[in-house]
């Protein structure tokens, strides 16, 4: 299934630099028994290997605290449970001797209090400790009848009782003993492999959801080392992707490494690599064991000494487009299981990091659409030339004097420049018209916000930015359009874009009349202020032109056409990609 290459003289050329686009933190997390164990499942498999074992079985934390009920638990010990006393003394014995094992992650012997043998076995995971097997039910002699019953007595219990229980407990040889003591020890180990593959695939389909889900590059290649290092608890993974033209890997997203360890530009050069054998071949390659004193030489691994490592290539389509990288500081048998892990996961990771792209490429030629339409648009309308940046203008002046955060005032600003792009739309002999429209004439104006919403809905802007398109006529007393909305159901910015453009439009010319008086429109602002306009923004909207933040723009004080375009242009290809999400209501 996959080919595991040894190549020891390429180990020293591991390195290079590149360049670091994402640091995805390790969370310092260590696995508990609750991430890994289905408990009903746990307590199945315990019942039945104490049923066909002999012997009392059961699982508890590194603390000593029960994880299972203890299963085919003898006679005697039932009595001594049923005393308070007997109880927290079988407690401490627990936490005693499942601390003893922790420490020394070893398998031990001890004695209880009772006098029965116990067998205390670590279930690990990745060398550290995860839980603890204990089974019992055993002796090596028989004990004397005088120190059973002062038990009793100290218990509380039956003597007769407890002493006749005493002869039902298996008595065993040694070497039956060391026997059971081995077999133990395996068992721990298939428990804990077979929770952990278990819980390894569960998490596979949840994070390869993450992966899968995001149409951003950046955001698919921080997902997929940050799964590849918590999938297989590498302690470093990098992600690095081709660049053709220059022949280099550039890295994309690293886990497990500070910022200051990866600072500074970072390229590898191939030749003599052995990711340039991992992109020629397509193969993986894994180093289980390596020398002492590291065996990579890309800057800020040096000082980790890394130990083993395992890489496979991101393919798309039997293409090579990068590698995924995952490092181990102490020796690390690498299985097969952990690169049919990891190779999952690159292949995931390829094909998003593919669908990203293409989307991507498909949003720059949408946007550039966009421009030509806004052209188009104010093209054709004197009116609208200049009045979406206007509008724009007059809106970040009021949300960022309501001291809203810098992404909502963007996003804001960005719905102002596009707000009226819906009337691309709308007959010119209409938008031009010197007289008053007829009802069909407005009705077909009043379709511009929703028209404007699903023409910017493909190219994934903020929710916010086509949420104030689409409601930038709503009034507050419900009776706007498109969708009567009232009150706080018009989210934020567009109750703030309704003051910003009734303002501009009221001090602007139009076809059918000249443009008002400033003071006039604020007086206007003011009386309509709590049924068509919200009274905190047109408080707002006053205080800003009280103290000269905001002041009435003219025609040309925007700049040339060109100009406020590309600036339009600008600030929209800086949104980050909002991704879809599950589930998403659709704006329709």
């Amino acid at each position: 299934m996959t080919l595991y290459m040894e190549a020891g003289f390429l180990l020293r050329k591991l390195g290079g630099c590149g360049f670091m686009v994402k640091v995805a933190r390790s969370s310092d997390y260590k696995t508990k028994y609750s991430d890994i164990f289905d408990l009903p499942m746990l307590q199945e498999v315990v019942d039945r290997l104490a049923e066909n074992l002999g012997m009392a079985l059961l699982v508890t934390d590194v603390e000593g605290v029960p994880v299972t009920r203890m299963s085919n638990l003898c006679r005697f010990c039932t009595l001594i449970n049923r005393s308070e006393e007997g109880r927290r003394r079988c407690a401490d014995a627990r936490v005693k001797d499942t601390g003893l094992v922790v420490k020394t992650m070893q398998d031990e012997l001890c004695m209880c209090y009772a006098g029965l043998v116990h067998i205390v076995v670590p279930i690990e995971l990745h060398e550290l400790p995860l839980a603890v097997l204990i089974g019992g039910n055993i002796i090596l002699e028989m004990p004397e009848k005088e120190g059973i019953y002062k038990l009793a007595d100290e218990l509380g219990i039956d003597p007769g009782e407890l002493w006749a229980a005493v002869g039902e407990i298996p008595v065993w040889e040694r070497n039956e003993l060391y026997e059971r003591v081995r077999l133990f020890s395996t068992v721990a180990t298939v428990v804990s492999r077979l929770f952990y593959e278990r819980y390894q695939l569960q998490q596979m389909v949840t994070l390869n959801r993450r992966i899968t889900s995001s149409l951003n590059v950046e955001a698919v290649c921080s997902r997929t080392v940050y799964a590849a290092g918590e999938m297989i608890r590498a302690k470093h993974c990098i992600l690095r992707l081709f660049d053709e033209e220059k022949q280099e890997l550039i890295v994309k997203a690293l886990y497990g490494l500070t910022e200051e360890l990866t600072a500074g530009e970072v390229v590898l050069s191939l030749p003599g690599t052995v990711q340039e054998l991992v992109l020629r071949t397509g193969e993986p390659f894994v180093a289980k064991e390596t020398a002492s004193g590291g065996i990579t030489r890309n800057g800020f691994l040096d000082d980790e000494g890394i130990h083993a490592l395992l890489i496979v290539p991101l393919s798309v389509r039997d293409k090579v487009i990068g590698t995924l990288e995952t490092y181990f500081i102490t020796p690390r048998d690498i299985t097969g299981w952990d690169a049919s892990i990891i190779l999952t996961i690159a292949r995931q990771a390829a094909a998003a990091i593919e669908n990203a792209r293409n989307f991507e490429n498909q949003r720059s030629y949408y946007l550039a659409a966009l421009q030509a339409m806004v052209a188009a648009s104010e093209a054709k309308d004197l009116y609208t030339r200049g009045h979406s940046l206007r509008v724009a203008q007059y809106a970040d002046t009021m949300v960022r004097l309501m001291g809203r955060p810098e992404e909502e005032a963007e996003e804001i600003y960005i719905a102002g420049l596009l707000h009226d792009i819906g009337k691309i739309g709308i007959r010119e002999e209409i938008l031009l018209k010197p007289s008053r429209l007829t009802p069909e004439e407005r009705r077909e104006v009043e379709t511009h916000p929703l028209v404007g919403a699903k023409i910017l809905e493909p190219a994934n802007f903020p929710p916010g930015v086509i949420l104030a398109v689409r409601h930038h006529h709503e009034n507050i007393g419900g009776d706007g359009y498109p969708d009567r909305l009232e009150k706080d159901q018009i989210c934020l910015g567009a109750r703030i874009l309704r003051v910003a453009d009734a303002f501009d439009a009221m001090t602007s010319n139009r076809p059918y009349r000249r443009s008002m008086p400033a003071k006039r429109a604020v007086s206007e602002l003011q009386r309509c202020a709590g049924t068509q306009f919200d009274e905190e923004v047109v408080r707002v909207f006053l205080k800003a032109m009280e103290k000269e933040k905001c002041r009435v723009l003219k025609s040309g004080e925007e700049g040339p056409l060109l100009d406020v375009l590309m600036n339009a242009l600008s600030v929209i290809s800086s949104l980050r990609i909002i991704e879809p999400q599950m589930g998403r209501k659709k704006i329709v």
